[in-house]
């Protein structure tokens, strides 16, 4: 298969990149409970609007990789299944604006799937869109020496920008923010409220002139040499807001939210064949409590343990039969692995235990042909998790519940979130 193919490839660029070694461990024990139940939608891309996904596909896995049945949701999109005795794994089919979207669970039991949206351009005619002309002339005037950003895109003196909701509900909260260019200058932020406006959204300085409105410069030590990215961002009930990226400028705003984070990365190149390229990528998001403090962010360093297990897991995947893997001495508290395939036209996410046993998957016949035809770009390899306890099986429940919150500020079970991952790219 041209799969086995790829996968060989993607070993054979670690051992010449990266080295190789070798990794074991045992499958964990899979419950039983009565059901599995789940809810799969279609999603606008412009508004939360949704209606049901009745294609969505779900496939139990035995415990060797096989295929046991295929299901799908009913009218309402609802998928509520008797769960069989010998079901091991289970894999989700949905298609999302025309891309197939695979989402494979390794060491699954019964339980709540939640909802599972999938995008849908086509939803868009059931969103309420205005489209205003923002003027930011009197507050750029105000703040000669700022870059002036709207929902993270730079303003010019008038913009139109199209605001969008779903019918009978508000519009989310819209984030303004001031960033300056020049040296021991702050930054200004504000929510703005679009509800009342119809046709124009003029932005006067009055807007930012509170002192709830003053950012807070976020500084940091970190265990590396160097950070190739760095973010900050506030959550509400609308998701995030304020994005700040590096080189800019990283500010934080506790007048406004009770919930600001700060993320970094750091990647290596580990080197390139004609095959491709390797490369080693590390991460941590932490929660700001004290934001006027130096903000201490240890990111993990495990690039040669990392390397070690990947290969080992390619070598077994690539082999045709099921392999031992163990992650579970890299990290503190991770929740498991998670591997990432892009392609074109298709997306493939497989997560699992820490440690355990990668089987030898399969699909259904149509599924496999896509994916033979498919133009495979990257694959990662990650370990990752949030430093809370109970593996997988938690961080699964925390989604499945985050889901059906009806809210985008997450719980702060997700406020710790630490990965690292080995990813190859393909030529």
């Amino acid at each position: 298969m041209k799969g086995k193919l790829l996968l060989s490839t993607c070993s054979l660029l670690l051992v010449a990149c990266g080295g190789s070694g070798d990794a074991g461990g045992d499958q964990g024990s899979n419950g039983n409970n009565a059901h599995l139940v789940g809810d799969f939608v279609r999603q606008a891309t412009k508004c939360d609007a949704r209606a049901a996904n009745t294609s969505a596909k779900v496939i139990l896995h035995r415990k060797d990789g096989s295929v046991m049945s295929t299901h799908q949701p009913n009218a309402s999109g609802r998928l509520d299944i008797d769960w069989p005795a010998d079901a091991a794994h289970i894999t989700l089919v949905t298609t999302s604006n025309g891309e197939l979207r695979l989402d494979t669970q390794l060491v699954r039991s019964s339980g709540d799937l939640g909802i599972n949206a999938a995008y849908d351009d086509s939803l868009n005619l059931q969103c309420e869109c205005k489209t205003l002309d923002v003027n930011g002339a009197e507050l750029a005037a105000a703040y000669p020496d700022h870059k002036i950003l709207l929902r993270g895109a730079r303003l010019d003196s008038v913009n139109s920008t199209e605001f969008c909701k779903v019918p009978g509900s508000e519009y989310a909260s819209v984030d303004l923010w001031l960033t300056p260019t020049i040296a021991n200058d702050k930054s200004y932020g504000a929510l703005l409220d679009v509800n009342q406006n119809n046709a124009s959204l003029v932005l006067t300085a009055d807007l930012v002139s509170d002192a709830a409105n003053e950012g807070v410069d976020v500084s940091f030590y970190d265990n590396y040499d160097g950070i190739s990215r760095a973010y900050t961002y506030g959550l509400n009930k609308d998701g995030r807001r304020h994005f700040m990226r590096s080189p800019d400028i990283l500010s934080v705003f506790p007048g406004i939210y009770s919930n600001n984070y700060l993320q970094l990365f750091h990647s290596r190149d580990l080197g390139s064949t004609a095959e491709g390229s390797l490369s080693y990528h590390a991460g941590r998001r932490i929660k700001v409590t004290e934001p006027t403090q130096v903000q201490t962010v240890d990111i993990a360093d495990n690039e040669q343990a990392m390397l070690a297990s990947v290969n080992a897991l390619l070598q077994g995947i690539a082999s045709g039969s099921a392999v031992n893997y163990d992650l579970g001495n890299i990290g503190t508290n991770r929740a498991g692995l998670m591997v990432f395939v892009n392609g074109n036209g298709m997306y493939w996410s497989i997560n699992g235990p820490l440690k355990g046993t990668f089987p030898d998957l399969q699909l259904p016949a149509e599924i496999e042909a896509q994916l033979e035809t498919a133009d495979i770009q990257q694959i990662s390899f990650q370990s990752s998790g949030y430093r809370q306890a109970g593996g997988i099986n938690a961080l699964r429940e925390q989604l499945a519940t985050e889901s059906r919150s009806g809210t985008k500020l997450r719980p702060a079970f997700f406020d710790n979130y630490d990965y690292e991952d080995i990813t190859v790219w393909l030529n």
